[in-house]
């Protein structure tokens, strides 16, 4: 009997949201990041998805992120390889909103390799049909070989949507 209700609301939500209106999206831009207590620039990229039901946006994304900080005097390449699930609210016909950000990364930091995951939040504003500025901030708790951290950072993203 379990085994049947859990098949039966993972159906229900699945072709809820094949029935959601669907945008895809491209974005690039930079970030203001926080590592060791060191701020650096990152330049990122990423690709999402996000359905629409009615005004209630869930989506799904992935980031690239790259940047260089200056750790123990040494300047260290930054990579870092993010997923996020979004869970928000548009207003004003679809061209603004606001949402909540659970995120999952990889990152390695010269010869660190870290993950963690984090949460966060954001805003989206319409400036065109196919054309959205995104701002967004997000913490993460990472876990690595070395030593435990914490990962901060805002993004600004130029976003394509098609």
């Amino acid at each position: 009997m379990k085994l049947f209700f859990k098949l039966s609301l993972i159906t229900i939500f699945l072709t809820t949201f094949l029935k959601a209106d669907k945008v895809n999206s491209f974005y690039i831009g930079t970030s203001n990041a926080k590592i060791f207590n060191e701020t650096y620039t990152e330049l990122g990229l990423g690709f999402g998805t996000s359905g629409y039901f009615d005004s209630i946006i869930f989506g799904l994304y992935y980031n690239l992120n790259y940047g260089n900080i200056r750790v123990e005097n040494k300047s260290k390449e930054v990579s870092t390889f993010s997923t996020d699930l979004k869970l928000g609210y548009a207003f004003l016909n679809r061209n603004f909103s606001i949402y909540a950000l659970g995120a999952a990364a990889l990152q390695s930091i010269g010869n660190i390799d870290g993950a963690g995951f984090g949460y966060g939040g954001g805003a989206e504003y319409k400036i065109a049909k196919n054309f959205a500025l995104n701002f967004e901030y997000k913490k993460y708790d990472m876990v690595s070989n070395k030593e435990d951290y914490d990962y901060e950072k805002s993004n600004l993203y130029l976003k394509i949507i098609f």
